[in-house]
């Protein structure tokens, strides 16, 4: 198994860190330059980030990182 480790500080609370980072759509503002694209939604419509969704990582038209 394959993985990636990325350490960076954020100057604000916990809860708004984990709700930024538990939306797929604001890691291109979290982790630019990488852009993020959700290719699978999750069961739950409610949540299309939650359980089961899956989202490429990388560089323009290039996202060789999938992540669960």
């Amino acid at each position: 198994m394959n993985n990636i480790q990325i350490k960076k500080e954020f100057n604000a609370p916990v809860e708004q860190v984990f709700d930024l980072l538990s939306k797929h759509s604001t890691y291109n503002v979290a982790f630019a330059p990488v852009q993020v694209v959700r290719v699978k939604d999750s069961e739950d419509p409610e949540r299309p980030d939650g359980i089961g969704s899956v989202r490429r990582m990388g560089f323009g038209p290039i996202k060789p990182f999938q992540d669960y």
